[in-house]
C-alpha cells in the first residue's frame, strides 16, 4: 500500500511521538535536525515519498557519508541513533514492515586512526596474545579516541 509520506508528515509525527516519550525539548530538537539532515542528505524533492527511500543500503551509504566527513564521532553516532528510533516509529505506525536501521551499527573509530588500530590488532595476533587482551586493548584505544572526540 502506498502511502504518500513527505518529510513535512514524518517529521511532525516522529515530533509528536518523542514528546509523547517525554523527551527534552534538546534532545527533540537534535533528533529534529538530524533526521532533516539525513533527508536533505538524500537530496529529494521534499514531496517525495520519502518513507520508500528507507533501506539498509541507504542507511549504510549515509553512515559511510558521516564517516567520511569531518564530522565528531559523536556526532555520527547521535545521527545515526536518530535514524534507528525513527524506524521505529514507522513500524509502530504500520508504514514499514522491517527495520532497515536494524543493523546500523554506532561509528566506533575515527577513519584516520582506523589503519593503525588495525595494525595494531593485527600486531597482538602476531604476538599470540589471547583475544580478551586484544579486545581489551582495543576496546581503550576506541573509547580514548571517542572521549577526546578525534575526527578518524
Amino acid at each position: 500500500m502506498y502511502i504518500p509520506y513527505n518529510l513535512y508528515n514524518l517529521k511532525a509525527s516522529f515530533r509528536q511521538s518523542l514528546i509523547a516519550e517525554n523527551y527534552s525539548p534538546v534532545s527533540i530538537k537534535n533528533y529534529l535536525s538530524d533526521l532533516r539532515h539525513f533527508f536533505g542528505w538524500l537530496n529529494k524533492p521534499i514531496s517525495t515519498n520519502l518513507i520508500g527511500l528507507l533501506s539498509e543500503e541507504q542507511l549504510q551509504n549515509y553512515k559511510n557519508y558521516l564517516e567520511a566527513s569531518s564530522f565528531p564521532a559523536k556526532t555520527i553516532n547521535r545521527r545515526l541513533s536518530t535514524m534507528r528510533k525513527f524506524c521505529s516509529l514507522l513500524i509502530k505506525q504500520g508504514l514499514i514492515k522491517e527495520n532497515p536501521a536494524k543493523k546500523l551499527k554506532n561509528s566506533s573509530v575515527n577513519n584516520n586512526f582506523r589503519p593503525i588500530v588495525d595494525s595494531y590488532e593485527k600486531y597482538l595476533v602476531n604476538l599470540a596474545t589471547e583475544q580478551s587482551e586484544i579486545n581489551f586493548q582495543i576496546g581503550v584505544i576506541n573509547e580514548m579516541l571517542q572521549i577526546i572526540d578525534i575526527n578518524i
